[in-house]
């Protein structure tokens, strides 16, 4: 069998033809109003040939709707006799879709940059195993030891932190930047809890998700953010509002801070805290509740007040704060912290150690009354925290009724999704929630109940 895993940034890995000596395919992505798909070949550093597939969106309002068309076209040069690991910034419900018509490869992977490898969700070689992660052999580059710029928001709490990161990723994403922001706290809050539609509670789904803290947190996310830093033009750290020895470790994968306050006494500390550990000033907004923005002086770093930093009403991001973003070099300075080698994490279950996902069977119907069974993930560690190992062994519930369809819910990594994508191939249809279309979208169907592509109004069931 055959496996490979993209590199985000990167050109893929171009590898010689299959052992047979027939040609590799070679075609062009067929043309798609809102995305395409890279077909690449490359190796895993065990020397196994795989394809890997990127998800290139054209544009970010991108609709469910698109499922319906006649996108599988685009499957074409994909070869069924070797495995495919998939990667591309992307809503997952596509990403769950583009799994489901891969049935027939021996493998299918998630490519996961914290991990700098793709995570198997599927296999049937019992070589491999689901939670299993794959390298690819790294692609040639001028200087492979260098470093993004790892920017710390960090604050006193209340000052808008969050939208302010996700407002600067969004920016940074328009201007043709890798950026991926690392929420290294407890909150609950991800990007779409800044792209719900009106009339939605964000505080809803903060609470659900939210966790505590553990020993391992803070270096668990030093080591994400560490890898991030390898395959990322920039890697955003929203470092929650409270100075705490214990996130030293994310200090020092840190490269630069950005102080977002809304309370001026507590300012001096964030700037103690960051330059004590080094860390270079970029900029000191002073978050208020009015609209305006203010800019006092330029060095040495950006100040200016600025408002009003609430979900769904942030102002722009200044044009002066980009350009020194963008000017920022990458780093040659090796780092101790975050050099874990993730792709030899241990793939043997124990007792002792029991699987942190948790998958509660609700039967359920949508507000049409059709009738299905919702599958929510529960992380049940204090933490929150999950690793690619807590697959093994996952098992659907016994009660799971294949007559019925099933709607996949919950916070959990894209590789969770994937593999349950996969376990439940056998049902009549699958879905996956969506807060931003508040709907499950239909991302595999055998019945004539739905189609893929469809938004089933849902109403989230409620659990004693």
């Amino acid at each position: 069998m055959q496996m490979s895993q993209p590199i985000l940034g990167q050109q893929p890995v171009t590898t010689s033809p299959p052992p047979d000596d027939s040609p590799v395919p070679v075609s062009p992505s067929v043309p798609n109003a809102d995305f395409e798909l890279d077909h690449s070949w490359a190796l895993t550093q065990t020397g196994m040939l795989l394809q890997q597939l990127t998800i290139a969106l054209k544009h970010d309002a991108i609709e469910p709707s698109i499922l319906a068309s006649d996108w599988r076209t685009q499957f074409a040069p994909i070869d069924p006799d070797y495995s495919v690991t998939l990667s591309g910034r992307s809503p997952i419900w596509l990403h769950l879709a583009i799994h489901c018509q891969l049935p027939e490869v021996p493998l299918c992977a998630s490519y996961d940059p914290r991990y700098g490898g793709s995570i198997i969700t599927r296999c049937t070689d019992p070589e491999f195993m689901p939670g299993q992660i794959l390298s690819v052999q790294p692609s040639p580059h001028p200087d492979p030891t260098a470093l993004a710029p790892a920017i710390a928001i960090v604050g006193p709490p209340d000052s808008g932190k969050s939208v302010f990161s996700h407002a600067l990723r969004r920016a940074l994403l328009d201007r043709g930047q890798s950026v991926l922001l690392q929420r290294a706290n407890w909150d609950g809050e991800g990007n779409f809890i800044h792209e719900l539609p009106d009339g939605c509670d964000p505080e809803i789904f903060k609470a659900e998700h939210k966790r505590g803290m553990s020993d391992r947190f803070f270096g668990h996310h030093a080591d994400d953010i560490q890898a991030l830093r390898h395959n990322q033009d920039f890697v955003l750290v929203d470092f929650g509002g409270m100075i705490q020895p214990e996130k030293q470790p994310l200090l020092d994968v840190c490269t630069h801070y950005i102080i977002v306050s809304s309370n001026p006494e507590k300012t001096a500390d964030w700037h103690n805290f960051c330059q004590h550990a080094g860390l270079q000033p970029i900029a000191e907004l002073s978050t208020v509740l009015d609209t305006i923005e203010t800019r006092h002086s330029d060095d040495p770093y950006l100040r200016y007040t600025s408002g009003h930093w609430k979900i769904g009403q942030a102002p722009p991001i200044p044009q002066t704060l980009l350009q020194r973003l963008l000017v920022l070099e990458h780093t040659q300075i090796p780092s101790s912290i975050g050099s874990t080698d993730r792709t030899s994490m241990s793939t043997t279950t124990s007792a002792n150690h029991p699987s942190p996902i948790e998958l509660q069977l609700i039967p359920h119907a949508t507000r049409d009354g059709l009738a299905y069974q919702h599958l929510r993930i529960c992380l049940t560690s204090q933490d929150g925290l999950v690793e690619p190992s807590d697959l093994i062994g996952l098992r659907l519930p016994s009660e799971l009724n294949p007559a019925q369809g099933v709607v996949l819910e919950g916070r959990a990594p894209i590789w969770v999704y994937a593999y349950l994508v996969h376990e439940c191939h056998a049902t009549a249809w699958v879905g996956c929630f969506d807060p931003r279309q508040q709907g499950a979208i239909v991302v595999e169907t055998h019945t004539r109940q739905t189609q893929v592509g469809a938004v089933l109004p849902i109403d989230l069931p409620t659990t004693s």
